[in-house]
């Protein structure tokens, strides 16, 4: 009879330690699904083959002109437009620092502009953008 109390107490904890166990995986499953560590990732766009091959964009960057490269980013990718806020950088420094920007995480693609076929003229233009809000 006392045997029998104990085996029952054996496998009542046996059962609440496996009870425990198989809740706390679950929690941590469930924890794991709903929390994103972010979904900056989902938004990386590939614009540098697409500005490289625009002539717009290109002239527009020979003559340092950003305006220009704003209305032209705007008029063809009207899409990343209403998404991200960007910035554009000018330069012929490759070191040179990039100009101020919000604590967002910032993604950036640049394009090297060597010139056109009258005159070498080379030109770094960056792209820093990051999301909406």
């Amino acid at each position: 009879m006392v045997i029998r109390n104990i085996r029952k107490k054996a496998y009542m904890r046996t059962f609440e330690a496996v009870l425990a166990i198989v809740i706390s995986f679950l929690v941590l499953t469930f924890i794991m699904q709903t929390s994103n560590p972010t979904q900056t990732e989902d938004i990386r766009t590939d614009l540098s083959p697409i500005l490289r091959n625009n002539p717009q964009f290109r002239n527009c960057a020979l003559s340092n002109n950003i305006s220009c490269l704003n209305n032209t980013l705007q008029l063809h990718y009207p899409d990343f437009t209403r998404v991200h806020s960007y910035k554009f950088n000018i330069t012929t420094d490759p070191e040179d620092a990039p100009p101020s920007l919000p604590a967002k995480d910032i993604f950036a693609e640049s394009v090297f502009i060597a010139g056109n076929s009258t005159y070498l003229h080379p030109r770094i233009v960056r792209l820093y953008y990051w999301e909406k809000g």
